[in-house]
């Protein structure tokens, strides 16, 4: 008896941990991979409006400024997807450019996000 009611109390319990499990999974591959899509086009993006300022590729020239090359921002525990988007979208420091639109900051994002990888 006490061996059906544990397979019954697992049973009930399996629907909640798969539907968690599918949740989470969106945020689970958006952290370990991002959109090649996205990639590519935050590269053509960077390069049109970063590049100037920040080095954009691992073996990149630095800019005319002193700031920080994407992979060391990248490496930093602190940076994530969602702060990388909220200083993209707004000028920043001696930032030239016109603020980048939402889709654009995460495409910027998602860029330099790929650095880790």
């Amino acid at each position: 008896m006490q061996h059906r009611i544990r397979l019954s109390y697992s049973l009930r319990l399996w629907p909640i941990a798969a539907v968690a499990l599918l949740c989470a999974a969106p945020v689970w591959l958006g952290v370990a991979r991002a959109d090649n899509g996205d990639v590519a086009r935050g590269r053509a993006l960077a390069q049109e409006n970063c590049a100037r300022c920040h080095v954009i590729d691992r073996s990149g020239s630095a800019g005319w400024t002193n700031a920080p090359s994407f992979a060391s921002i990248a490496a930093r525990p602190t940076t994530t997807m969602q702060s990388l988007e909220a200083v993209i979208t707004k000028p920043h420091m001696k930032m030239v450019n016109l603020p980048q639109s939402p889709a654009d900051a995460r495409a910027i994002a998602a860029f330099i996000m790929s650095f880790r990888q």
